[in-house]
């Protein structure tokens, strides 16, 4: 493991190792085949353009994975999954490798996927799935929604065109449709199609179709009409599910949307959660549990779907695509808030409950709940909820600086309703942050949201309060990079008098560091000042012309 010496002290190497051990043991029992090089060596690079970059026999890394702060759980569990991602690479993308830039996904997606894969069955992330759902699978919902969408594969016809798929689309998006593939196919076909696959190409190059083939010798399927609707056109199916249930029968109705051009209907397959709340007024179900639930699997396909299931009782809440197995978006036809308000309160499941949570977010979206709606809800249930993954990400959707949060939407009210709610918003997080258990991740990620939703003047005057010592937050360390995301926050808001500028020269003198000099520009570039846009707009449009390096420039963009 090599990083410069600078940051040698910041790099946690037991971590490291252990996760890198995690995969070798792993990886080399799955694929039935050992480890195909003579060395592996991992190596942090400064000024890397990329997150990470498997060459064979040698892992190039960002510096962005070495953190000067204390690292949450959350940090860990990324560190790993993306090690496992590049090691994942050795047998399929070195061992085995794409014939064309076309195959670029399926190196990518097979590498997503199997990283969670190999969290989930080898290390200590358990959690791995409810990260992916989170990340890589609403990444992948993003960009499928915009017109700028490509089928998974796609025809590349040059190496400078080959840089356009490095998305979200061939990395979220395929590995989504590969975890709903092994649904369809079932966890040892896949394997096993994996293994003959790499045994019979190592080193050598192959195609999609030489894949497909592999998992078709395994199970005994036809995968052509699957390649062609998941593989070979694009868009997301949007969904509506409606359901009628009495005597213990469910009659159930699936409704598949393919808007956008190039969309079809597709075959799918994915969970129904049954919910059956207990309510604590009715004396007869005091000794049950608060909540029964159930599920069951369903294929559907075309415009419509119907069927009827027996099931254990009539739910008052179904819950679609309950494990996250299928790649679809769902929009409510029933908006039943009271019911899910006390679901998400006394569900015990993490993973249904992140997905009830963004659900719940994707219909602000679609129009069928009010920001208000979903906010008044969080509020509720944020300070009480202890997992501390659901409650970042909770946090994340009403503080967000950007996209489609309840902080973002308040700027679309008048001036005089955007400051009240603003404030009220400030005064929840601050007040939630000093109720919240010292030197948790959790104080760390109220602290985070409370800065990035900072707007009105009383907020910007306590963060420098913060920043000077005058106010102090017992169990949170107030550590360098931190400074820098406040003095930046600060600075986009067009906060600025002598002590603002004379502390970020302090900050520069303390953290003469590359980060630390990046971090600089960037502040000098979050000003609304006229004079800083548009001396860093020009830069960034003339990146050849300027005397900055790739790295510093993508910071400043951010």
């Amino acid at each position: 493991l090599y990083v410069r010496r600078s940051l040698s002290s910041y790099v946690n190497f037991a971590d490291w190792f252990q996760y890198t051990k995690e995969g070798f043991s792993f990886f080399e029992g799955y694929f039935a085949y050992p480890y195909p090089f003579s060395k592996y060596d991992q190596i942090i690079v400064p000024e890397f353009n990329f997150g990470a970059m498997e060459n064979v026999g040698a892992v190039t890394f960002s510096e962005r994975f070495v953190s000067r702060s204390p690292m949450t759980r959350a940090q860990k569990e990324n560190l790993s999954d993306v090690i496992l991602h590049e090691m994942a690479h050795m047998w399929f993308g070195n061992l085995v490798t794409m014939k064309w830039w076309n195959g670029l996904w399926l190196n990518e997606s097979f590498a997503t996927y199997m990283a969670s894969l190999a969290q989930e069955r080898g290390s200590q992330f358990s959690e791995t799935w409810e990260s992916f759902f989170e990340k890589m699978k609403q990444w992948a919902y993003s960009e499928d929604s915009f017109q700028t969408n490509h089928a998974i594969e796609t025809k590349v016809a040059n190496t400078e065109e080959a840089f356009t798929q490095f998305d979200g689309i061939t990395y979220g998006k395929g590995a989504s449709v590969l975890k709903q593939l092994v649904f369809f196919i079932g966890d040892d076909t896949f394997q096993k199609g994996v293994q003959n696959y790499l045994k019979r190409y190592a080193f050598s190059n192959s195609t999609l179709k030489d894949f497909l083939v592999e998992l078709e010798l395994a199970g005994g399927i036809s995968l052509r009409k699957w390649s062609k609707d998941w593989l070979e056109s694009k868009g997301t199916n949007e969904i509506e599910f409606f359901s009628e249930c009495s005597d213990g029968f469910l009659k159930w109705k699936i409704i598949q949307s393919a808007n956008g051009e190039g969309n079809r209907y597709r075959d799918h397959k994915l969970n129904i959660g049954l919910y059956k709340i207990n309510s604590p007024e009715n004396e007869s179900a005091s000794t049950l549990p608060k909540l029964n639930y159930d599920s069951f699997s369903l294929v559907y396909a075309g415009r419509m779907t119907h069927f009827v299931e027996k099931v254990p009782f009539c739910p008052d809440f179904v819950l679609v695509n309950a494990d996250d197995q299928d790649f679809v978006t769902w929009k409510w036809t029933d908006v039943k808030i009271d019911k899910l308000k006390y679901i998400l309160q006394n569900d015990t499941d993490s993973f249904r409950k992140l997905i009830l949570w963004s659900n719940f977010a994707d219909q602000m979206e679609l129009g069928k709940v009010s920001f208000d709606e979903f906010y008044n809800v969080a509020k509720d249930i944020l300070p009480k909820e202890e997992n501390t993954k659901i409650k970042k990400w909770i946090l994340s959707q009403i503080t967000a600086d950007k996209g489609y949060s309840y902080f973002v939407s308040r700027f679309w009210l008048s001036d005089d309703k955007k400051i009240k709610d603003l404030e009220s918003l400030s005064n929840f997080l601050w007040e939630s942050l000093l109720s919240e258990k010292a030197s948790t991740d959790a104080q760390r990620y109220w602290f985070t949201a409370y800065v990035d939703s900072s707007y009105v003047i009383k907020d910007q005057e306590r963060l420098m309060e913060v920043l000077n010592g005058k106010i102090s937050i017992p169990g949170l360390k107030i550590d360098q990079d931190l400074r820098w995301v406040m003095l930046g926050k600060l600075s986009s808001l067009g906060f600025s008098n002598n002590e603002f500028e004379t502390l970020i020269q302090k900050e520069k003198i303390n953290d003469p560091s590359s980060r630390g000099i990046n971090a600089a520009y960037s502040i000098e570039a979050s000003s609304p000042k006229d004079s800083a846009k548009s001396k860093w707009f020009h830069i960034i449009l003339e990146p050849k012309k300027s005397e900055y390096s790739t790295s510093t420039l993508r910071i400043v963009s951010y």
